[in-house]
């Protein structure tokens, strides 16, 4: 009876900065990031200090419409479009109003 199946990932990689876990870094972990400023909220939290601060948007800006490769390798096709605008907010305006430019 086959109970389940071995499958490499070869060389997949995941890249810091997928705040709403969709697989893709893009505005709306920017906004996600600055709804949560100044909280411990763990979700928007990068990089695990205890604090959303300039350290975890930098995280993001950094690997701006990057997709992780996981979710592309286990279903071609199924990570979402980057978005670089939602509702007139940029990553550029976000950070200029956040004070990080």
């Amino acid at each position: 009876m086959l109970i389940g199946k071995y499958a490499s990932l070869g060389n997949t990689y995941i890249v810091a900065g997928d705040v709403n876990k969709d697989n893709v870094i893009d505005v709306m972990d920017a906004l996600t990031i600055q709804e949560n400023w100044g909280t411990n909220n763990r979700a928007a939290d990068i990089n695990f200090d205890g604090i959303v601060n300039e350290k975890d948007i930098r995280f993001v800006q950094t690997n701006y419409l990057k997709q992780n490769s996981t979710l592309e390798f286990l279903q071609p096709g199924a990570s979402p479009e980057a978005k670089k605008k939602y509702k007139g907010h940029t990553l550029e305006s976000i950070l200029r109003e956040l004070g990080v430019e």
